[in-house]
């Protein structure tokens, strides 16, 4: 009887085994589509990094009452998936709420999409909570 279950003991580590990897490959195929995946990062030019961030603040600043300004480029991420180029960025700003000056934490994506006879069509993308980081006196 020891032998036997030594055997099925065996045989079930060995299914728990292959399952495991199964989900991990399957893990790592399904991205959920919340996230945006590092899949091919490359280095962009200065250039590249404010316009990204500039267009942003446009691109915010066209749908909000409350606007921002004078931003400085903290981080950014790009990524290519063939034609399109999305830009993960993020900077301080100051944000205009009532009259009041306040330094925010901005994070946002930006899609630029190659459109055939326009040079570049730019969407915003999922737009993050702004974080406050203080009042400035006035």
């Amino acid at each position: 009887m020891a032998s036997v279950g030594r055997f099925v003991l065996f045989q079930a580590a060995l299914l728990l085994l292959l399952l495991l990897l199964l989900l991990r490959y399957s893990a790592a195929m399904a991205t959920p589509a919340s996230c945006i995946q590092l899949l091919n990062p490359q280095q962009a030019d200065v250039r590249q990094k404010n316009f990204a961030m500039h267009l942003a603040i446009r691109l915010y600043n066209k749908h909000r009452s409350s606007i921002l300004t004078d931003p400085s480029l903290m981080l950014y991420s790009q990524l290519k998936f063939r034609y399109d180029m999305w830009f993960f960025v993020e900077f301080v700003a100051i944000q205009v709420v009532d009259g009041e000056h306040w330094v925010v934490l901005a994070q946002l994506v930006v899609d630029m999409m190659k459109v055939p006879g326009r040079p570049c069509a730019c969407e915003l993308l999922t737009p993050r909570p702004f974080r406050k980081l203080h009042l400035i006196p006035k």
